[in-house]
């Protein structure tokens, strides 16, 4: 039994290792999701760590905690006018998506690999829907991103289909448990939770703006202590009312992440920070109750799964759903390809042994070994892939500047940052000769990373990086004088 000091210096350790090796991600295009499950599986029972962890009862609880966590930091950092193009779409996926992946599953499990028809159908479950986690990172980790559409889609499928795939799980494991099939009873469920989910999640992400916009705190450290607790509220007030807590909180994200609250931006990067420790200790946990010997007993099962859910399942399930949408069908193929499984899949992986199902440790395996193959193959490659269908964009390095706006919710202004392009009517001209709207100041100029404090006789230069402080009503008007070309003569 290790004491709590002992524990605390492995998990530090750990998560000091895992950050340190996830640098290796921009360099191999390894994602470094997967770099921290093979940490845990190293520092676990079969490697040099020796570390023998078994408590799935811990890590399902950990696991939930941690999915909240990343769930709500992806809200608040998806916007609307970001989605709003995809969100029928999104849905869609998110539904439809996840069934028609647990049916195509389902059916090659059972015959083609001759498993047990209730088990099969588990396992189709547990596999069918992306994770938000390893998305959410596999996206943000490099220099250069995917089209801005199929990107949107591809947070928001993630973000919100996770509650698909917890219930056709909980309905997999009852059905074993009871052997009794009621679909009437699973679908009145199935729409109870999602409206719940969704209801609870909005409502209490309003009333989460009207309070931290009201109570007027003295110290400021303690806005990031009520959002931290708000996630655990959502979560377990939608669960105690039958809700579903996971897409309570990302929707109760999305609401703040569109809203005016104070401390906004601190409040975000707290909880991007917070979320990136939650993704360390999840897959670092995860992998330590792995035992790799007994994943490769079931190599063979495990390497026909991930062939039908990669190549067919997945495939079929966009391709049906996003027939008729506006997405292209290399969109379409990209989108198919970025079905990442990660986190999601093995914390339902524990359910069953929680449950006590016969076969727990087999389908626990069979879902490991079809992360580790998912990420591996697709997590490695989205970018190749991307680059391959000419769907990718180049990422605008953002310009840091010294000073930021306190985001103050009632406040009239707005802090922007503006890249003064080739051939702008403002280029070689003076500060003072520029026709900006009232109350219109150019309070910083970022050239070439070093910072000019401007005057009046400042020029303005290609290429500058204004940081400009305006009325919220003058927002388009400075952005479309900045961004006017130069007239041409003949």
């Amino acid at each position: 039994m290790y004491n709590i000091e002992t524990i605390l210096l492995i998990i530090s350790s750990l998560m000091f290792i895992s950050i340190f090796f996830s640098k290796l991600s921009s360099i191999t295009n390894i994602p470094s999701f997967l770099i921290f499950l093979t940490i845990g599986m190293i520092a676990g029972r079969e490697g040099p760590g020796g570390i023998n962890f078994n408590n799935y009862q811990v890590a399902q609880w950990l696991g939930i905690i941690a999915l909240s966590f990343i769930l709500f930091s992806g809200g608040l950092d998806t916007k609307f006018s970001k989605i709003k193009n995809v969100a029928i779409s999104g849905i869609l996926l998110s539904v439809f998506g996840v069934i028609i992946t647990t049916v195509i599953v389902t059916f090659f499990c059972y015959y083609l690999l001759k498993i047990d028809f209730k088990i099969s159908f588990l396992i189709g479950a547990i596999i069918s829907s992306t994770d938000a986690s390893a998305v959410f990172m596999s996206l943000k980790s490099k220099q250069y991103k995917l089209k801005q559409s199929v990107e949107a889609l591809l947070e928001l499928e993630s973000g919100s289909n996770d509650p698909t795939a917890v219930f056709l799980t909980i309905s997999a494991i009852t059905i074993i448990i009871t052997n009794e099939i009621n679909i009437y009873s699973f679908l009145l469920d199935f729409f109870r939770q999602m409206l719940l989910g969704l209801f609870i999640g909005y409502g209490l992400g309003k009333l989460s703006q009207k309070f931290i916009n009201k109570i007027k705190l003295d110290y400021d450290g303690i806005y990031p202590v009520i959002t931290f607790a708000l996630v655990f509220f959502t979560y377990s007030i939608s669960d105690v009312l039958k809700g579903n807590g996971f897409l309570s909180v990302y929707i109760c994200g999305i609401i703040l992440g569109n809203s005016n609250i104070v401390h906004k931006n601190s409040l975000v990067r707290f909880h991007d920070g917070l979320s990136w420790i939650m993704q360390v200790t999840m897959y670092v946990l995860l992998g330590l109750i792995v035992t790799p010997s007994e994943i490769l007993n079931i190599a063979l099962y495990g390497v026909v799964v991930s062939f039908v859910l990669i190549l067919i399942a997945r495939p079929a399930s966009v391709h049906l759903v996003l027939f008729l949408s506006k997405f292209k069908f290399k969109e379409q193929a990209l989108i198919s390809w970025v079905g990442l499984r990660g986190a999601v899949p093995i914390v339902l992986a524990i359910f069953p042994t929680i449950y006590n199902i016969s076969d727990s440790s087999f389908v626990f395996n069979i879902v490991f070994f079809v992360v580790l193959t998912s990420t591996l193959i697709q997590g490695s490659t989205i970018y190749f892939v991307a680059d391959k269908l000419n769907l990718l964009e180049q990422e605008e390095k953002k310009k840091f500047f010294p000073i930021e706006l306190s985001d103050k919710f009632d406040s009239d202004s707005e802090l922007i940052e503006i890249v003064v392009p080739d051939k702008s009517i403002i280029i070689n001209k003076q500060i003072i000769d520029l026709d900006l709207p009232e109350n219109t100041l150019i309070v910083l100029i970022n050239r070439n990373e070093k910072y000019v404090i401007p005057k009046g006789d400042t020029t303005i230069l290609q290429g500058d990086v204004l940081l400009v402080l305006t009325g919220k009503e003058n927002f388009l008007k400075v952005k479309e004088i900045i961004s006017e070309k130069q007239k041409t003569t003949a």
